[in-house]
């Protein structure tokens, strides 16, 4: 089994992003990056209300609805902050590391998104949020009394359920709740507005909003490379190759049953040759079902803290993707193979074929110009 096995049901092949692609009618080049990002929130929302049973909750796990419920009312907080104003999502006053946060999400705004970060991004706790999202709906900063103590009241619960395992509250208490809330924000914002669609469950089937940030990143990047000269490519081309090679060498003598494989693709950005790595340094087995009375599974699996088991590097425009943009650029498009996974010990060996793709690929984009 080669190294492709381990995403190969979400990397294939894949051609190149074109500026001013265009994705379910949204131009990438007129996107509100803000807007998507609240959209990733609501997708989330989308998907707790879809598992939230309002009807007979009889025969509902009260549980599982509370969980749902407050899971939904969580996301619908972040999403409203960031709708209106993502680096409200930071509570700026608190922390000074907190600047990191803010630089992410004021590139953000500026239609600069970076999806490694968003992705990783902390924002402020709910308690600190909420208060903010009842005055956009109320116009008061309370929750004492009315739809703000209904929603302190459902994340509550839902904390309760999370953290402690019990449930203060009948089903009926947090549904009548809910759709006290819902229909709060039917009446502000509409029923054709996403922001209600979402906690009906409602919302149109798109690309993922962070895969749609992730094609105009990839736009962004596009506008601002600059192609190396010959000699600049054939540099690193090399140095590249020779970590590689080194890193594989430290594989195979460190990890017993540690594999490393590379896959030759084209760049997402650029279109030149980039290098697809896999990684795993152990193998183990697990029972599927009872212990010694049911098949077991063998799976790879990295122990390495310090490297992705996936990742792709480009010596030629310096662009590197771990997992996290991986998953996102499957759901929008695919990687094109270049040269099939090889053993990584191997790789210098193919150098004259990866050099060759990069003349050929350097001869394409002056032949565009």
């Amino acid at each position: 089994m080669d190294g492709r096995n381990h995403i190969c049901a979400t990397l294939g092949h894949y051609p190149t992003l074109k500026k001013g692609y265009r994705m379910n009618n949204i131009d990438i080049n007129e996107a509100n990056c803000g807007r998507l990002f609240a959209e990733h929130y609501l997708e989330g929302v989308n998907w707790h209300a879809q598992k939230i049973n309002l009807i007979d909750t009889t025969s509902t796990n009260a549980f599982e609805n509370c969980y749902h419920i407050g899971a939904a009312l969580e996301m619908y907080i972040y999403a409203l902050i960031a709708w209106d104003d993502p680096l409200q999502l930071v509570d700026a006053q608190t922390k000074t590391s907190e600047n990191s946060k803010t630089t992410t999400l004021q590139a953000l705004i500026h239609n600069q998104p970076d999806i490694s970060r968003l992705s990783k991004l902390q924002v402020a706790s709910v308690n600190h949020l909420l208060p903010i999202v009842v005055e956009k709906i109320t116009g008061r900063r309370n929750t004492q009394s009315g739809l703000g103590l209904f929603m302190q009241q459902i994340l509550q619960a839902r904390n309760d359920v999370v953290h402690r395992n019990i449930i203060s509250n009948s089903t009926d208490y947090l549904v009548t709740r809910f759709i006290f809330i819902k229909d709060s924000i039917r009446q502000l914002f509409g029923e054709k507005d996403l922001r209600y669609l979402a906690l009906e469950g409602l919302l149109p089937d798109n690309k993922p909003a962070l895969s749609r940030l992730l094609a105009i990143q990839i736009n962004n990047l596009q506008k601002t490379h600059t192609f190396p000269t010959a000699s600049e490519l054939q540099a690193k081309y090399s140095s590249t190759i020779g970590i590689i090679k080194s890193e594989a060498d430290s594989y195979a003598t460190s990890y017993e049953h540690g594999r490393h494989c590379t896959e030759i693709v084209s760049c997402p950005v650029c279109a030149y040759p980039s290098f697809m790595l896999y990684r795993t340094t152990h193998m183990a087995t697990a029972p599927t079902g009872i212990p010694n009375n049911s098949p077991s599974i063998l799976a790879a699996y990295s122990n390495n803290c310090d490297k992705s088991e996936n990742e792709l590097i480009c010596a030629a425009c310096d662009l590197t993707w771990k997992e996290t943009e991986l998953i996102h650029y499957s759901q929008i498009s695919q990687v094109k193979q270049l040269i099939p996974s090889f053993d990584s010990k191997q790789i210098k060996t193919k150098k004259s074929a990866i050099l060759q793709l990069a003349e050929e690929a350097k001869h394409r984009n002056c032949t565009m110009d």
